[in-house]
C-alpha cells in the first residue's frame, strides 16, 4: 500500500505533497486486522483497501474529502442500533 500511495502522490513516509493536503505516514498498527488493508486520514477510516485501489482513493479524496472514506464499521453497526 505505501508503494502505491508513495507513487500516487510522489512523496516518500514522512513527507507531504506539493499541494500541502496529503501527508503520508506509516504507523505498525490500527488495531484493524480483521479489516486489513486500513488507510488513516486525519480521524477518518478507510477499510478494506486493495494496493491497485490506493489511486483512486486519493482521487476522491481530492474530489470528495473525507466523505470517500468507507468509515470504521464498527462505528456504523453502533450507530444503527
Amino acid at each position: 500500500m505505501t508503494e502505491e500511495l508513495c507513487a500516487k502522490l510522489a512523496i516518500r513516509p514522512g513527507q507531504t505533497d506539493p499541494t500541502g493536503t496529503f501527508t503520508l505516514m506509516e504507523v505498525e498498527c490500527l488495531g484493524a486486522c480483521d479489516r486489513a488493508p486500513v488507510v488513516m486520514v486525519n480521524d477518518a477510516w478507510h477499510e478494506c483497501l486493495q494496493p491497485e485501489a490506493a489511486s483512486k482513493m486519493v482521487d476522491d479524496l481530492r474530489a470528495r474529502g473525507e466523505a470517500a472514506l468507507s468509515g470504521c464499521v464498527h462505528v456504523m453497526e453502533k450507530s444503527n442500533r
